[in-house]
């Protein structure tokens, strides 16, 4: 672990948040290239959050295709509602470091966990609209 490394989580400690909140953007260890600067943590993240989201709209997609025109309707207005929710919660949770150089780390870090949270629940409406016999 580099020296930069460590001065950064020690960094993210003494401002309140725990190395949980940002443990994607430190590397421990291991061969892969990890972001070293507050920029590069920034980008890195986005990348990670439009992954999530790109897995999101395939699980979306897989079930809006596989489903009646009601039930079509009905999933776009709950993805349209979850959508503003998770943009809301995601400023909401990234609000104590707003203004500063981490909030976009902080701000994409939350928007990736809800994505990710989402995409199982969208999996789980599939399986249960699509097992034998329905839920």
């Amino acid at each position: 672990m580099t020296k930069r490394a460590i001065g950064a989580g020690i960094a993210v400690l003494c401002s309140g948040l725990t190395l949980a909140a940002v443990s994607p953007l430190l590397h421990l260890g291991g061969t892969a290239a990890y972001a070293q600067t507050q920029a590069e943590m920034n980008i890195q993240s986005g990348d990670t959050y439009k992954q999530a989201d790109a897995e999101m709209s395939a699980a979306y997609w897989k079930l809006y295709n596989s489903i009646s025109k009601p039930q079509q309707a009905m999933l776009k207005e709950s993805q349209r509602i979850w959508l503003k929710y998770r943009d809301a919660t995601a400023r909401l949770r990234a609000s104590p470091v707003s203004g500063g150089s981490i909030y976009p780390t902080i701000y994409a870090k939350y928007l990736t966990e809800l994505t990710k949270n989402h995409t199982a629940e969208l999996q789980a409406v599939d399986k249960s609209l699509h097992a034998e016999g329905g839920f």
